[in-house]
């Protein structure tokens, strides 16, 4: 058995045809891959700091949405009508909330359920007044009111 020995020449191992970078070359290649981090750093936390704030904002929508219920439900229990004219537009125009409008869908123990009936005809501010004012004079006393969120809309 023979060993045979094979010398490398140039012409048997080429060398690798990529020229190695210069320095110079080196150092724009990191300055643009640490240029693409940065703007991909700074575009995350923008979208954090968005995120964040269209959730404070939510919130605090929601928050001023809970109080002005409670005035108004606060007004309604006491009866004062002129406070719960604060709560409407002067230009307001919608229909009305069907307090007058009650069908009688339960009644166990004495207890009666009602369910309002809005109904199409249009309101202003001055029919919701009268709606009521109707409707808190039907009661002898009024122990609690509650105003709740059924749906938000854009």
């Amino acid at each position: 058995m023979e060993a045979s020995v094979t010398e490398e020449t140039p012409e048997t191992h080429p060398q690798s045809p990529v020229p190695p970078k210069s320095p110079a070359q080196n150092r724009r290649r990191i300055a643009a891959i640490l240029g693409a981090v940065a703007v991909l750093v700074a575009a995350l936390v923008y979208g954090f700091i968005t995120i964040d704030r269209l959730g404070w904002e939510f919130f605090n929508k929601g928050s001023e949405i809970l109080i002005t219920l409670s005035r108004t439900a606060a007004a309604a229990r006491a009866g004062d009508t002129e406070a719960l004219r604060l709560h409407y537009s002067s230009n307001y125009s919608g229909q009305t909330l069907g307090l007058n409008s009650r069908t009688l869908i339960d009644e166990r123990d004495g207890i009666r359920v009602y369910a309002f009936g809005q109904t199409p005809e249009k309101a202003t501010r001055q029919d919701a007044m009268s709606e009521w004012r109707t409707y808190l004079d039907g009661f002898s006393e009024v122990e609690e009111v509650g105003l709740y969120i059924h749906r938000l809309e854009r």
